[in-house]
């Protein structure tokens, strides 16, 4: 079994992460692929520790106290700002991994298997944080560069990589943030339906309002659909029966009327349902129909009520 040496470097998140105060600092192991590593958040050096700065410009964060690349070394970075009393943003963290040993002079090995996961993983934390930050997407919406920098025989390897920029507003708590980290380390995506409603929002705010009816409606049905196979897998009805049955039900009203059946308690009727979200989600769908913007607005007002009734979204 080769030898194996314990590197350090960082990651630039493409999307930074929104977090309070007591966030700042914290560590946490995390699996990327087949990697585990030792991520350290940055931390309020003198510059940040007072609020509103003087010259209104947002204070840079410092590194870790744990960061071990020789500061002569040491790469520009932009480790995070703080924008609120207590609100900051994270744009890079420091990590420690193990890793088979190299040549002086060569790669080190397994660096690519780890950038190329980095950004899987990344997605999911993304994804979380969105959900819980209650993120406001924008109409602008760009891309902006990641890389992973590691230190290794006195040399600063970096790859880099792009994913989209989503811009948040509200800062998440502590527990927020490791959940996201470690859900994200097992692979487990926000719910379906919640990324529905993510991309509707986006949509939406994008004035893009054919899409943002077309994906609320889709996270209102497998919503729906999740309810009724829960309920009826809880009484032990067989899983082939259970499925067969939402493939038979017709539409997101069939679905609707059948969880109300089952016990579910809303107070959405299914006649303001088929008026406010169903006839407007079919019509976009089926027949070219762009909605307007109050339409669109109703979809979403909807399916939030629905999705949040029928899939509570976890705290942390």
């Amino acid at each position: 079994m080769p030898r194996r040496l314990r590197y350090y470097g960082t990651f630039d998140f493409p999307w930074p992460l929104p977090v309070c105060a007591a966030a700042l600092g914290i560590t946490e192991t995390v699996r990327i692929g087949e990697h585990e590593l030792y991520l350290s958040f940055p931390i309020a050096g003198s510059e940040a520790l007072t609020f509103p700065p003087k010259d209104g410009i947002p204070a840079k964060l410092d590194p870790p106290g744990n960061y071990r690349i020789p500061v002569r070394h040491r790469p520009e970075k932009e480790w995070g700002r703080r924008t609120g009393r207590d609100f900051y943003y994270i744009s890079t963290v420091a990590f420690s991994v193990l890793l088979p040993s190299h040549k002086e002079s060569g790669f080190p090995p397994g660096i690519y298997e780890l950038r190329e996961g980095f950004f899987g993983w990344f997605q999911i934390v993304q994804d979380w944080a969105a959900a819980w930050s209650a993120q406001q997407l924008g109409v602008k919406t760009s891309e902006n560069g990641s890389a992973l920098t590691l230190y290794a025989n006195g040399k600063l390897w970096s790859h880099g990589g792009r994913l989209t920029v989503r811009m948040p507003s509200r800062a998440m708590t502590e527990r927020q943030v490791r959940g996201a980290l470690q859900r994200a380390s097992r692979g487990e995506h926000l719910p379906i339906e919640h990324r529905m409603l993510l991309s509707a929002r986006s949509a939406y705010e994008a004035g893009d309002y054919r899409k943002s009816v077309i994906d609320a409606a889709t996270g209102v049905e497998v919503a729906l659909a999740s309810y009724i196979s829960d309920h009826l897998g809880s009484r032990q009805t067989p899983r082939d029966f259970i499925d067969k049955m939402i493939v038979d039900v017709n539409g997101l009203s069939s679905l609707f009327s059948l969880c109300v059946r089952l016990g579910w308690k809303t107070e959405i009727s299914q006649k303001r349902l088929n008026n406010e979200l169903t006839n407007v989600r079919n019509k976009a769908a089926h027949a070219g129909y762009t909605p307007k913007q109050d339409e669109a607005q109703m979809v979403r007002k909807h399916a939030h009520a629905i999705v949040g009734s029928l899939s509570l979204l976890p705290d942390c």
